[in-house]
């Protein structure tokens, strides 16, 4: 796999572009899972900061040069849970056949309260586990490394668990992973890698992290997974087999 191949299956950006009257569809509400994020009427605000104020000044300026910060209100449409959501923004160029070269507003939001989720947690993650992960979403937008760095913190402690009684190194104890978890060691030892790399170096880069995130979602999903109707009916069909009947009597 190629790096083009290799960020079209990553498939996930965290620079999100947004106008003023639109917010992106892909990104939907962390509280009831499923809905659909819009700007509240009224609450987007942009200021220009003051150095890009101060650019106007310059001989050479260009629109190009002006940089904005904005706040806004982001309402979901299925629960009506209220997000705060804050950024920075620019002027974009573009051609237009009739008006020749036209500006517009483009804004990149940077920070979200509360936290939009990359992906659903587990429901049996551990707490801890799924409050460090939750912290690495907070910072995925705006500080790739930073949030990196977050997802190696979790991934020390599903190792602590999995490998309860080890006094190694974190990588040797993700060699201590028994054979017939295999998977979840590779998967787990790809996420050291990244994590270090955000941790010393500070320069993991936005597909890495998307990657990072892809890979500690399959591994929760696969330690912590969601008990589902099947479970039920299981539990069902045995106390029936066990009483050799109805079981409502």
């Amino acid at each position: 796999m190629n790096i083009e191949e290799y960020m079209k299956y990553i498939n996930h950006r965290f620079t999100i572009r947004v106008f003023q009257n639109q917010f992106p569809k892909d990104y939907r509400c962390s509280s009831c899972g499923d809905g659909v994020l819009g700007f509240v009427a009224d609450t987007f605000q942009k200021h220009e900061t003051q150095n890009s104020i101060n650019w106007h000044q310059d001989e050479d300026w260009e629109p190009e040069w002006i940089e904005y910060i904005f706040t806004a209100s982001l309402k979901c449409q299925s629960c009506s849970e209220v997000y705060i959501v804050s950024g920075t923004g620019k002027l974009e160029e573009e051609w237009d056949h009739e008006e020749g070269r036209v500006h517009y507003d483009v804004f990149f939001p940077k920070f979200f309260l509360p936290t939009i989720h990359i992906f659903a947690i587990p429901q049996q993650t551990p707490v801890e586990v799924a409050n460090i992960i939750e912290s690495s979403f907070s910072l995925a937008w705006s500080d790739y490394s930073a949030a990196g760095n977050k997802l190696r913190v979790a991934l020390e402690l599903i190792v602590a668990e999995l490998v309860p009684n080890s006094e190694q190194t974190l990588g040797n104890k993700i060699n201590e992973i028994p054979e017939e978890q295999a998977d979840i060691r590779e998967m787990l030892k790809a996420i050291k890698w990244l994590g270090n790399q955000g941790s010393h170096e500070a320069k993991l880069a936005e597909y890495d992290l998307a990657f990072s995130f892809k890979v500690i979602e399959k591994v929760l999903n696969i330690l912590y997974p969601t008990p589902d109707d099947t479970d039920a009916l299981m539990a069902h069909v045995k106390m029936v087999n066990q009483a050799k009947g109805s079981i409502a009597k």
